[in-house]
């Protein structure tokens, strides 16, 4: 995808006119390669030792977001849980080196697909307008995965401790 200025500032525009704000948070291995302009009051890139020095997680931020954008990495998987619309940014998956470890990954991508900055900003305008057309299929596949979600296994705990020391 290129990342041009006058992309991010259409992408700022959009987030102004939703009263939405883009959040980049990259991996803690990856190279900070974004330099955005300060006059994008809508975009914010944070680092990991930003949420380290609030004592914050990144599991503790995506628990505030509306919406997930990311590549083929693992905490999609994890966002899953909360059944929120999720974007997938695929503009380089011709060249992912290591590989998928399933031979159908877009099975495993329930979500919007995004090649090109175009893309992206349907996605951004779909989820300002509440529109989500994938949630069943997140559903579907949340539950393929996980079985016994997160609540539903701490209240087994405390059944079980309850009938154990009666």
């Amino acid at each position: 995808m290129v990342h041009t200025c006058a992309a991010w500032g259409r992408l700022n525009e959009i987030l102004e006119k939703y009263h939405e704000f883009l959040i980049i948070k990259l991996h803690p291995r990856e190279e900070m390669r974004i330099q955005l302009d300060s006059k994008l009051k809508n975009i914010r890139v944070i680092q990991e030792e930003e949420l380290s020095s609030i004592d914050a997680t990144l599991q503790e931020l995506l628990s505030q977001t509306d919406a997930l954008l990311t590549d083929y990495s693992g905490i999609a998987f994890e966002y899953l849980i909360v059944n929120r619309p999720i974007g997938y940014i695929l503009e380089d998956v011709e060249e992912y080196l290591p590989g998928f470890a399933m031979n159908n990954p877009e099975d495993f991508m329930p979500g919007e697909k995004i090649y090109d900055m175009k893309e992206m900003e349907q996605f951004l305008c779909s989820i300002a307008e509440g529109e989500d057309s994938w949630r069943k299929k997140r559903e579907k596949l949340r539950d393929k995965l996980f079985p016994i979600r997160p609540k539903s296994c701490a209240g087994k705990l405390i059944d079980e401790l309850e009938e154990r020391y009666k």
